[in-house]
């Protein structure tokens, strides 16, 4: 979406922009991806008991929301002098639509959790169609917003895309229960 779209309306420079800020907030959200790989394997001694599945997928969630949240929210803070120091003043942009993807990295960690207990126990479909609905979402908040409001356009349809994500949770509820 980043290249085709932003780097449309935006130019090669933008498509830089967002590559970066995805690529700072990804990096610093490494937990999220190892803490998904290592659910399907911890969960899935647990997919029998959907009791137990249930609390272990909480407290996991719980966990990385307290980890990632502060992570994500240093570099928000340090930000402005990380960028002027270490990169120049010319990637300043960066520093105005990292607050957007950021947030959309944490809605999106707490979400790889439940997909993660989904696959465990069988509703892959159920992941598959909230990641296109997402896929989706973005594309379409991108076609729409980055032509009128630039390089935020692309923030702002990143955390729009985040409503697919209802779904994962709609799913592991009816499949193992209420999860807060």
């Amino acid at each position: 979406v980043n290249p085709l779209i932003v780097g449309r309306f935006v130019g090669a420079e933008g498509v830089a922009f967002v590559g970066l800020t995805i690529r700072i907030a990804e990096g610093l959200g490494f937990l999220r991806t190892a803490a998904s790989r290592l659910a399907i394997a911890s969960l899935a001694r647990l997919r029998h008991d959907s009791d137990l599945l249930r609390a272990s997928l909480q407290k996991a969630l719980r966990g990385q929301v307290i980890i990632l949240g502060p992570l994500l929210d240093a570099f928000a803070i340090a930000s402005p002098f990380v960028i002027h120091r270490v990169l120049g003043e010319r990637w300043h942009p960066v520093q105005r639509i990292y607050p957007l993807i950021a947030l959309a990295v944490l809605v999106n960690s707490i979400y790889n959790l439940q997909s993660a207990g989904l696959f465990v126990i069988g509703r892959q479909w159920i992941v598959l169609r909230a990641f296109a609905l997402h896929v989706a979402l973005l594309v379409i908040g991108a076609l729409l917003l980055v032509p009128q409001f630039g390089l935020i356009g692309y923030g702002v349809s990143d955390l729009i895309a985040c409503a697919a994500y209802p779904m994962l949770q709609i799913g592991t509820s009816r499949a193992i229960g209420s999860i807060s």
